[in-house]
Parts: structure tokens; C-alpha cells; sequence
């Protein structure tokens, strides 16, 4: 999915899901930086699934109501593994959070994912100021925020320090 294919599409509604065979072997691997930016529409459940292994930064930025879940079983540093970083096109990996100023009833984390980076839900302001270019507005936003249960599997070996840090968590957790 290329850079900003979705940016800013408001209206779109329900549920994103992204089409995968049974086994999990074949489907979307990649979504790059932008491309679900601004989707505040997204009130159903946002699934990732076993076969992304990159997703570029601020993919999920400024998404979703609240009320869906989210489910991570794919990764973003292009082996699948890790969450919460993301591959440059020169390979150079970086940590960013990708799910900034996102709102999620519960959020599972699993599958492939073996690590959770730094800065994966990381909130270190209150608002976020977002320019707009070609004017001298600014937009704010409130930070993400997990307000069901925060469900992290087996799979998961490494939770980096700051990787929820202020997320405005109000829920369960199980680990």
C-alpha cells in the first residue's frame, strides 16, 4: 500500500481489513508511511496480519475513534518481527511511532512479533501540533489512547522502554 494512499480519507467507516489467504502466507507485506494518515472515520477493528513486515512511519497516525481493536500480528522493520520501528528505503531502521494519536478500544499484540521497539504508542506530549501546509493553521490532537484491554502474547520476547509510555491507558492488561 503506497506512501499516503488513504491520507486524510475521513469518511472512510467500519472496519479495515486486509485481505490475506488462511495460512497467513500471502497478502498485503507492505504499507508505507502515510498511507492510512488522518483516517478518523475507522471506527471498527484495524487487524495487521502475519504477512506485513514493513509499515512506514505515521501509517496509522490521527486514525480510528476508539471504539475498534487492533490487532498485530505482522511487524514493521521488514522481517515482521518488531512493532513500533520502520525500514527506510536505504535500510537504515528507525523507531517512530506508527499508531500516533490513535484511539483503540483493545490492542492484542502477537503472531510474528517478537519485540516491541521504543516509541511503538509513545505519547511524551499532551497535544500534538500537526502544521498544514499552505497555511499558517495548526491542527492538535490528543494522544493515543488504549481504552479496553492491552493483550500482549507469547510471541512477544522484548518490550522496550517508553513503548507505551503516556498512551492514556485505561484498561487490562495481560501479559
Amino acid at each position: 500500500i503506497g506512501y499516503c494512499a488513504f491520507y486524510n480519507c475521513s469518511n472512510l467507516n467500519g472496519t479495515l481489513a486486509f485481505e490475506t489467504n488462511s495460512d497467513e502466507t500471502d497478502g498485503v507485506s507492505s504499507i508505507a508511511e502515510g498511507a492510512f494518515r488522518g483516517c478518523t472515520g475507522i471506527s471498527g477493528d484495524l487487524y495487521i496480519p502475519r504477512t506485513v513486515k514493513t509499515i512506514g512511519r505515521c501509517a496509522f497516525k490521527i486514525f480510528g475513534y476508539g471504539n475498534g481493536s487492533l490487532k498485530i500480528y505482522g511487524g514493521s522493520d521488514g522481517t515482521g518481527t518488531k512493532i513500533g520501528s520502520y525500514k527506510e528505503p536505504d535500510g537504515t531502521v528507525r523507531c517512530y511511532p506508527i499508531f500516533s494519536s490513535c484511539k483503540f478500544k483493545n490492542v492484542t499484540i502477537g503472531g510474528n512479533v517478537k519485540e516491541i521497539s521504543r516509541d511503538f504508542l509513545n505519547n511524551n506530549l499532551t497535544l500534538e501540533l500537526d502544521y498544514q501546509p499552505g497555511t499558517e493553521d495548526y491542527i492538535t490532537y490528543d494522544y493515543s489512547q488504549i481504552t479496553g484491554t492491552l493483550t500482549i502474547e507469547d510471541s512477544v520476547q522484548i518490550i522496550e522502554s517508553g513503548a507505551f509510555e503516556n498512551c492514556n491507558f485505561t484498561g487490562g492488561l495481560n501479559l
